[in-house]
């Protein structure tokens, strides 16, 4: 993975949670907090496309 991927996926979880957390945000662009069930949805499409990728790759080396 190349060190700019790397240094994205570091960096982006901050201002991502400002941006949906931070009260003057949600104000500014009208965003709302996500719940736990929001966030277990998206860790679970997240996981699914991730594992239709993998299969993807896998069968087109073939």
């Amino acid at each position: 993975m190349s060190t700019a991927v790397l240094l994205g996926l570091t960096l982006m979880p901050l201002p991502q949670a400002l941006f949906t957390y931070l009260p003057a945000m949600q104000m500014l662009f009208g965003t709302t907090s996500m719940s736990l069930e929001d966030w277990l949805r998206l860790l679970a499409t997240a996981a699914l496309i991730t594992l239709a990728g993998a299969l993807e790759k896998r069968f087109r080396k073939r």
